[in-house]
């Protein structure tokens, strides 16, 4: 993920990357804290009221992420310097909970079952990257 991110911001697709980063860095936060959020959760009530202590870091990173998303998402505005999402993205990865979720050391070992693993929904990309929105 974190690679996916540079890629897009070494493409100059700050937007994309951005979208990508706060929508995947959301979706692994809610999978790795097994949280319940609510069909009418926005991000920003996510962000502002459903972190909890025990996310360390997470609960300064996840908004500081979600300050950039938020001018992308809705005034289609990136930001100017890509370096500021990669760090992000890089620091959260790295510095909180969310760095097992892409390590292959930290994944269930043992078969897959394809019949339960077929019943999860993988996420369709746009061309530049950004996940499809519904």
């Amino acid at each position: 993920m974190v690679s996916r991110v540079r890629g897009l911001c070494d493409a100059g697709k700050l937007d994309a990357a951005i979208l990508l980063a706060f929508d995947r860095v959301f979706a692994d936060t809610v999978r790795a804290y097994g949280l319940d959020i609510p069909p009418g959760c926005t991000s920003l009530e996510f962000v502002s009221s459903r972190l909890r202590t025990d996310m360390g870091k997470l609960c300064d990173l996840l908004p500081e992420l979600y300050r950039l998303y938020e001018p992308v998402r809705f005034g289609g505005v990136a930001p100017a310097d890509p370096q500021a999402i990669r760090g992000l993205v890089e620091r959260i990865y790295t510095e909180t909970a969310l760095a097992w979720v892409y390590d292959p050391r930290s994944q269930p070992r043992g078969p897959v079952d394809r019949a339960f693993a077929d019943t999860f929904s993988v996420s369709r990309e746009t061309t530049s990257g950004a996940p499809r929105r519904s």
